[in-house]
């Protein structure tokens, strides 16, 4: 079962988060049936949405669904969902309990009383942590300490067989922060303490490096050519495997934005058999604009700075072009701005691999983190951008009916344990994205 559980009550799944596809399903029946509402389900699958962004436990799911296209077996030295659950489902049940909003359910499974211990431990963790911070009120130091320790854990991939108690004890026995300031303060002293766990064979988790320009541009380059591979492996069933690709369209447009458009679908199955299937879709913004627009001001500053590393960086360039000239895209009130950003992306990277711009490395970090990956791919890029870069920008211009297919969703339905009636005949988007 690939999904994060979201809202589950012991008897049923009330909705769930699929990190891979990017979409939530909430089933109305079972909402109404216990006296819930929409509003209060969506509130976690929103979490869960905004942790798994650009985050391990979105990208490894994926990874491996690729892996199993292009090899037909999955990786078993990768993580799945299920391991995630461990970090990302206590997460939610902590920020809950910190805000006063955590309501325990009369029948909680074994699973949900875990996933609440652990969460205790991560409010511990952080009421430690906010005694070493001089700096500032203990509240404060409180309220930043648990979004650091939340940044930290987002920067863990855990070993499948691994806890989340025993990913948090390692934590705390790696512990050795005497002060610290804010919460990007924090999550650097985390991040550095625990690196030492990558060494150990059998450790409970790794650490990914943090996110920031250079491994969103990593990404980028590095799904595009798992993409392509899908191609080049299935070359004489093209259509069978569009088709399954198409359900990670979302996903991918996220990670080939480095991070800066979303497009969500929330599927609503209805209370009754006879009623339309409902979409929602959670896409970017004039608010999410004002965020791209303090990460542009950040660059410029960066690469205007003589002493700079960012000075000569190919990748803040990249980043910068693409954020630039995709605003119109984000905004679109309406799935062509999806189309829209594909066809400039694949003409944009087309024209950088073609130049061979990424082997101008004089920024440090472009030559640790990006080089050694992607030069090497330069030319199989470059024959593979020619050969199917009109397949894949198709590819998400067809999403928009594909999604709304009762036959879609049935299939889809399956793989999440949940229900779907035979009787479902239509399918609605609500706001007219799809």
């Amino acid at each position: 079962m690939n999904s994060f559980e979201g809202y589950s009550l012991y008897w049923g799944r009330v909705a769930v988060f699929v990190p891979h596809h990017n979409s939530i399903w909430i089933d109305l029946k079972l909402i109404e049936e216990n006296n819930l509402t929409k509003d209060m389900v969506l509130e976690e699958e929103f979490f869960h949405l905004y942790c798994a962004a650009a985050t391990p436990s979105c990208l490894y799911p994926l990874y491996n669904a690729f892996s199993t296209m292009i090899t037909g077996s999955r990786s078993s030295e990768l993580p799945d969902v299920v391991a995630f659950r461990e970090i990302i489902e206590p997460l939610y049940k902590a920020n809950q309990m910190l805000s006063g909003n955590y309501h325990s359910k009369n029948a909680i499974s074994e699973r949900g009383w875990r996933y609440l211990e652990i969460a205790k431990e991560i409010i511990s963790l952080t009421d430690e942590l906010a005694e070493k911070n001089s700096k500032t009120s203990y509240e404060k130091a409180f309220a930043e300490g648990f979004w650091g320790i939340m940044l930290f854990l987002l920067h863990i991939v855990p070993r499948n067989d691994s806890t989340g108690l025993e990913i948090l004890r390692t934590v705390q026995n790696n512990l050795t922060i005497k002060s610290w300031d804010a919460r990007y303060d924090l999550f650097f002293n985390l991040h550095s303490a625990n690196l030492s766990v990558n060494k150990q064979p059998n450790g409970p988790f790794r650490l990914i490096l943090p996110r920031e320009y250079h491994t969103f541009v990593e990404d980028l380059f590095l799904f595009l050519r798992r993409v392509f591979q899908v191609y080049i492996t299935n070359q004489s069933y093209q259509s069978e495997i569009s088709e399954h690709l198409l359900r990670f369209v979302p996903s991918l447009l996220g990670i080939f934005s480095l991070g800066t458009f979303l497009v969500a679908p929330v599927i609503s199955l209805p209370s009754k058999d006879d009623e339309p299937i409902n979409i929602d879709t959670l896409h970017s913004n004039e608010n999410s604009e004002v965020l791209m627009k303090a990460i542009l001001e950040n660059m410029n500053t960066l690469s205007s700075n003589t002493q700079s590393i960012y000075k000569e960086c190919w990748a803040i360039r990249l980043f910068k072009d693409i954020v630039d000239n995709t605003r119109d895209s984000r905004l679109a009130t309406n799935s062509e701005g999806m189309f829209n950003f594909m066809r400039y992306l694949i003409t944009y990277v087309k024209d950088v691999v073609g130049r061979q711009e990424v082997n101008l490395t004089p920024c440090e970090m472009c030559a640790h983190i990006c080089n050694p990956q992607i030069s090497p791919y330069l030319e199989p890029l470059q024959k593979c951008l020619n050969s199917f870069g009109s397949s894949l920008v198709e590819l998400f211009q067809r999403y928009r009916e594909w999604i709304k297919k009762i036959e879609t969703l049935s299939m889809l339905s399956k793989d999440l344990e949940m229900p779907f009636s035979s009787k479902y005949q239509e399918v609605i988007s609500v706001d007219n994205y799809f």
